[in-house]
């Protein structure tokens, strides 16, 4: 898990990928591909240690393995993939949303959380199509160049 801060909200990010990804896929030797289910028990206890408010997780899973994710871990949000299709659903009280596929669209999303006791207490989302009209971002200059 990695986390990042936003106005003084930390938030947790968890990545996960089908468990058939290592046998199909190019990857690095060094990226573990476990049940995907069995490291958010992980996720769970670092988020009740006080380091992260809220977990999202990005995964490529298919929408019934984001729903059992939802079912045994403490999970805000889940942006996921796979299907290649726009879809919403949510499972356990946690909101799952695939966006399509190839980038013609990204989704943006707008946690809202308590002032006073930092607990997430709802989202906003839209869709944003990705054209020539959306500027560069200048940190993501050195992938594009490779």
């Amino acid at each position: 898990m990695w986390e990042k801060e936003f106005a003084g909200v930390k938030i947790g990010f968890i990545g996960l990928l089908l468990p058939e990804t290592k046998q199909t896929s190019s990857m690095d030797d060094t990226l573990n591909v476990a049940d995907f289910a069995r490291p958010q028990k992980d996720s769970q206890r670092y988020a009740k240690k006080g380091k992260v408010i809220a977990v999202i997780a990005l995964t490529h899973l298919s929408m019934a393995q984001d729903k059992q994710l939802a079912k045994c871990a403490d999970i805000d949000l889940i942006l996921g993939g796979h299907e290649h299709t726009l879809l919403q659903s949510s499972s356990n009280r946690t909101p799952i949303f695939k966006m399509t596929a190839d980038a013609r669209e990204m989704g943006k999303f707008n946690l809202t959380f308590d002032a006073a006791t930092k607990q997430f207490v709802g989202l906003d989302w839209e869709i944003v199509p990705v054209t020539d009209k959306i500027a560069d971002a200048p940190e993501f200059a050195q992938v594009y160049e490779k």
